[in-house]
């Protein structure tokens, strides 16, 4: 999904910066799932010799499981590919959008201008995250609205400041009225 057709945009609205999560935790659940997905192979190569005694009723059944197996393991692939090609974090110069896929039927969009932002955090968690230099940026506005969590995205500590320097290049006006309030 391409940015410009998650959010619509403003008169005169640039992105900046489109976010996904880390190319690395997709490769770990793709990981997780190949190591899932080929589960049924191992016990075929495992209990081959014992396959000659059983009835064919059996091996039937074995088959039907094994097919189900890869059935629901292809639709496991397609739920991880899905939410993260869904799930976007959006920096433009005249807001910051959050868009969560989640669940397959369920998905959350919260977007804030950039004026009304009042701070801006970044946070590495763990040790892959420091290694991978990935974690989470947390965008506070004013307002009731919710906080806004870009999670597990790359170069925090980047994205953090594009969305400060966003902040103080606005127009001088803007800023003079939000540091009056």
């Amino acid at each position: 999904m391409s940015a410009k057709a998650a959010i619509e945009l403003e008169l005169n609205e640039k992105i900046l910066l489109v976010l996904r999560e880390h190319p690395f935790l997709l490769l770990f659940k793709l990981f997780v799932w190949l190591l899932i997905a080929v589960l049924p192979l191992i016990i075929d190569a495992l209990a081959a010799p014992y396959f000659i005694s059983l009835s064919e009723r059996v091996i039937n059944t074995w088959v039907l499981f094994k097919d189900l197996y890869f059935l629901f393991s292809a639709l496991g692939l397609f739920i991880i590919l899905l939410l993260y090609n869904l799930n976007v974090h959006i920096v433009s110069n005249k807001r910051v959008v959050d868009i969560d896929q989640l669940n397959l039927t369920r998905h959350r969009a919260i977007e804030t201008h950039i004026d009304r932002i009042q701070d801006v955090s970044a946070e590495l968690k763990g040790v892959f995250g420091h290694i991978f230099n990935y974690g989470n940026v947390r965008v506070q506005s004013a307002g009731e609205q919710a906080k806004i969590v870009f999670e597990n995205v790359p170069n925090p500590s980047n994205v953090k400041r594009m969305i400060l320097d966003t902040f103080y290049a606005r127009p001088k006006h803007l800023n003079e009225h939000s540091s009056s309030q």
